[in-house]
């Protein structure tokens, strides 16, 4: 019997639906119990490499790359050499993305609805994307502040359903100074 594998199957979205639960569990787990979500802050569009599955460790990583789902280190900070800044903020039920350029003026704008696109999961945020290089795969943004909100952590795992059950893999963690 041969198995559908297109995004539009009810066996695929129980799978991806599984993958994301699975995933949510690990991330409340491993987030701090009884804080809230506080990602409000200005961050230096510039970050640190901790970790990643495409390429080197060394060298700078754009955020506004990043949020444009481009995470070679070779070609990330390249995309985006006018972007300064990307300032968070809670608005109501949703969290407000924009980017900013060196001459402050807004050059992307994005809203992350809870249970629409973004989970709060104690001091994380879990945001999910469609994955743009395949498209029965889901990519997962873990947002954290870390070091006394001092950096922003943001770890993406790319969750991609098969027959044998979800596939998880680290695309990579990173590191983005926040402004006093």
């Amino acid at each position: 019997m041969i198995m559908s594998t297109s995004p539009t199957s009810p066996r695929w979205r129980a799978r991806i639906g599984l993958a994301s639960l699975l995933f949510t569990i690990v991330v409340t787990a491993s987030s701090a119990q009884g804080e809230t979500l506080n990602l409000t802050g200005t961050y230096g569009d510039k970050g640190t490499i901790f970790s990643t599955a495409s390429g080197p460790t060394t060298g700078d990583i754009s955020l506004h790359g990043l949020l444009d789902f481009e995470f070679r280190p070779d070609v990330n900070p390249r995309l985006h050499p006018n972007s300064d800044e990307v300032k968070l903020s809670h608005e109501g039920r949703a969290i407000v993305v924009k980017i900013y350029d060196a001459n402050g003026e807004t050059t992307k704008e994005d809203w992350w609805h809870y249970e629409e696109r973004m989970t709060p999961e104690g001091r994380c945020a879990m945001v999910g994307f469609p994955d743009p290089e395949n498209a029965n795969a889901k990519l997962f943004f873990i947002l954290q502040p870390i070091s006394d909100g001092r950096l922003l952590q943001v770890k993406v795992t790319r969750i991609v359903p098969s027959n044998l059950g979800p596939n998880v893999s680290e695309v990579g963690t990173y590191f983005f100074p926040r402004d006093p």
